[in-house]
């Protein structure tokens, strides 16, 4: 029988301000990979980082949860994206993570018909969870490049994305088809809200506060936000 890891605190982040960083921390965005195990999310976030600082998972070991940052200094802005692999069959994420993402990418694998079937439960995992107002949340459909193994159509993924509204990209981690365009969806979405959008630097405001408040009452450890 599994046994479920030890129950990570509620919000165990790494303070990701241990480097000399020059982008202010509200515009500095997250990004939650979601999906069954093996479907390609380490590789994928991998492709959107290459080359970029790579944060140790120092407080995160109970969760199992890694993570990896690409900065646009040009632009003053940085994405953290949070690898969840490993942590799928238990569904031990906690609802912190949930709570505090500006990006959701619920990913599957385009060979594996039971990999897309799990969405459902990834989808009802979020409508259970307290997410952002106006998160971004995007399907991810890995390895197109093996397309005598495809099991999943795209007339039913279409209609799966329609349903719950969301955006659906089809990428391939080995050949890097779709990676880029992807990326650049989420870069440009989190730039408008950057640029254009009171209320999201508003929300974010009121989370550093909070944060900080905690730190204060010695309530939390460490923060993503000190």
């Amino acid at each position: 029988m599994l046994k479920s890891p030890n129950k990570p605190s509620e919000l165990s982040f790494v303070n990701h301000q241990n480097y000399n960083d020059t982008i202010n921390p509200l515009n500095t965005f997250k990004v939650l990979t979601l999906g069954e195990t093996n479907v390609g999310k380490t590789s994928l976030i991998s492709n959107y980082c290459d080359d970029n600082y790579k944060l140790s998972s120092v407080g995160l070991s109970t969760v199992g949860i890694d993570m990896k940052v690409r900065k646009h200094e040009e632009e003053g802005l940085k994405i953290i994206f949070y690898d969840t692999a490993g942590q799928e069959r238990f569904r031990n994420i906690p609802s912190s993570y949930y709570k505090s993402a500006d990006v959701i990418l619920l990913t599957f694998s385009l060979t594996s018909y039971e990999s897309f079937f799990a969405l459902r439960g990834w989808v009802n995992t979020l409508a259970d969870q307290k997410t952002k107002q106006n998160v971004i949340k995007l399907i991810v459909g890995t390895k197109s490049d093996l397309s005598s193994e495809i099991e999943v159509n795209d007339d039913e993924i279409a209609k799966f994305a329609e349903e719950h509204d969301l955006n659906y990209f089809m990428i391939s981690n080995k050949t890097k088809k779709g990676i880029e365009e992807t990326y650049e969806f989420i870069q440009n979405k989190l730039l408008n809200y950057k640029m254009d959008d009171e209320y999201v630097l508003l929300e974010r405001s009121s989370f550093l506060l909070s944060c900080k408040k905690q730190i204060k009452d010695k309530k939390l450890e460490s923060c993503c936000f000190k």
